[in-house]
């Protein structure tokens, strides 16, 4: 599955229609419009849709079939992404040159999270996808791969 495909679920199950949602999570429901379209959220507002509807970032986004398969906080540290990746990096014996040749990760932005920077979700996506973790792993919401 991929994120527009779970969230237009849990919209259904939850019987709430994007105007609702909008006014629940404080997110404007043209953004909210296009993220059931196909858009991918910020991480700010993909914590905030994952906190309203109980679920980690790696259901939300579709990595995961099961809503809560870490335990997770419902905070986030984006500061702390940097430091994790380059973990993963460290224990797998890796560099970030081939983890961009092998799966088609931008190469020059890690320059930026090295300076505090938030990767895009979709390098989100990719690191937690490439290293089998979970995105809430990665921006701190959970101590748990």
């Amino acid at each position: 599955m991929i994120f527009k495909d779970v969230l237009n679920d849990l919209l259904v199950e939850t019987n709430t229609t994007v105007q609702e949602l909008s006014k629940l999570v404080n997110i404007d429901d043209s953004i909210l419009y296009d993220y059931a379209n196909g858009g991918m959220p910020s991480i700010k507002y993909a914590v905030v849709l994952a906190n309203h509807f109980d679920c980690s970032l790696s259901y939300l986004m579709g990595i995961v079939d099961e809503p809560n398969t870490v335990n997770y906080s419902k905070n986030y540290d984006i500061g702390v992404f940097s430091s994790r990746y380059q973990k993963l990096l460290d224990d797998n014996k890796t560099t970030h040159f081939a983890v961009c040749k092998q799966s088609g990760l931008n190469y020059s932005s890690n320059y930026g999270w090295k300076r505090g920077s938030a990767p895009a979700m979709s390098s989100l996506i990719i690191i937690a996808q490439y290293f089998d973790v979970s995105i809430d792993y990665l921006v701190s919401r959970s101590e748990s791969m």
